[in-house]
């Protein structure tokens, strides 16, 4: 199992998509994954969500996808749900400027492992824009219950 934090945003909704991303593209392969969103109590004073997915270990060239996941999960919760699938058609050239987005190194970790940056960003979009109602499903989900219904796998979180 691949545990993994979110960074910590500001809003629930945000974290939420994150790593409902990280569980649908996971899930996508075959992986059993789950995630959870923290209470901003648990966090700090400072009023701030992290969540924490976890998924079975699988190819560096999956895990790179499963890493973008999160960051364009979290990048399409801003953008009305009917427009999903027009950016699934963009080139993967037109696709670059997400690669400016992680800004957590789990996440970067995640997305490293593997050279074909565009190639497996590209992936994860599809993947998410195809299985878009379980991405809605998953983070409303974690932002109802705090958790995945399987959470936790049984990995030890990493900070």
């Amino acid at each position: 199992m691949s545990p993994h934090f979110s960074a910590m945003k500001k809003q629930p909704k945000q974290v939420a998509y994150h790593e409902a991303g990280h569980v649908v593209v996971a899930r996508h392969f075959g992986l059993r994954a789950c995630a959870s969103l923290s209470n901003p109590e648990e966090i700090s004073a400072q009023k701030k969500f992290a969540g924490l997915a976890e998924f079975e270990s699988t190819t560096v060239f999956r895990t790179a996808a499963i890493g973008w996941g999160g960051v364009i999960a979290q990048t399409l919760s801003e953008i009305s749900l009917n427009k999903w699938s027009c950016i699934a058609d963009w080139p993967h050239d037109s696709l670059c400027w997400l690669m400016t987005i992680p800004d957590s190194e789990p996440d970067l970790a995640l997305i490293n492992g593997h050279p074909a940056k565009v190639r497996t960003l590209g992936i994860a979009l599809r993947i998410l824009i195809k299985r878009q109602n379980e991405v809605v499903t998953v983070a409303e989900e974690l932002m109802s219950r705090g958790a995945t219904d399987n959470w936790p796998l049984g990995m030890a979180a990493i900070a």
